[in-house]
């Protein structure tokens, strides 16, 4: 089969899911579906926006989109609340925390409860804490960035600033705390990112065009709603085009098979 029909074929199934798809611009076709990202604690919605665009016989320029927005409000619902470190001498807790897109990372923002104790000597429980030596809420500010490789989104702690929560200045004993509290709360965050990667799949009627992406970034949708573009291409093959056409006859979209 010569690179001209597969083009000429890629061109016919392109334009038979137009009507599946809505236009977006010449010779471009996008999808939206709704999916769920999966976490430890449950199920995530967010949206994909997929669009497709001849530019080679045999490859398709790929841009998807997930958008975050619904993801984003319920993390954050989540996370409120939440304690992170519970040990005899540390108690994190964070109050809230928001999360939105400035330019290439992600910011995260909240307030962090930072409780230590006295403890008489290592691995004892919470139980057997002493007196209080430093209990503060906490300023979050932290900038997280994004990459793309095997098809999934990592996420990498750039930044993380824990500050006093208004005017006080801290004497050198508490921002030693402060300090020891940063080291905790940092490590944690690096560990949680570095096995939470966001991997694309595709719903299962277009998981044979096997898109790659090698690209990526975050992007606002709205006002600091919480998106994230990838771009790259399919490669074209006889299997993909009989595939695509297989289900664009199934769908009605194309007269069945004489």
């Amino acid at each position: 089969m010569t690179d001209t029909f597969l083009f000429r074929g890629t061109c016919a199934a392109l334009a038979a899911m137009l009507t599946l798809a809505t236009p977006a611009a010449s010779s471009e076709v996008t999808f939206t579906f709704d999916r769920n990202l999966e976490t430890p604690e449950g199920s995530v919605p967010y949206r994909l926006d997929l669009a497709l665009r001849d530019v080679a016989p045999t490859r398709i320029a790929a841009r998807a989109q997930l958008d975050l927005r619904e993801a984003q409000a319920e993390i954050a619902q989540r996370l409120s609340n939440r304690t992170l470190i519970d040990t005899c001498n540390a108690h994190l807790e964070l109050d809230r925390v928001g999360l939105t897109a400035e330019n290439a990372t992600l910011a995260a923002g909240g307030k962090v409860l930072a409780e230590f104790f006295a403890c008489e000597r290592e691995r004892l429980q919470p139980v057997d804490r002493g007196e209080v030596q430093f209990s503060q809420t906490l300023a979050l500010a932290a900038a997280i960035s994004v990459s793309v490789a095997d098809n999934c989104v990592n996420l990498r702690l750039q930044d993380l600033r824990l500050a006093q929560d208004g005017p006080i200045e801290l004497t050198a004993d508490q921002q030693e705390f402060l300090d020891q509290a940063r080291t905790l709360l940092l490590g944690l965050v690096e560990r949680v990112l570095a096995t939470s990667p966001i991997c694309l799949e595709l719903p299962p009627e277009l998981a044979s065009l096997a898109p790659e992406f090698t690209d990526g970034g975050t992007v606002e949708i709205g006002d600091g709603g919480v998106g994230i573009d990838l771009t790259g291409s399919i490669d074209v093959s006889t299997t993909t085009i009989i595939d695509v056409l297989n289900l664009l006859q199934r769908r009605g979209a194309m007269p069945p098979r004489p």
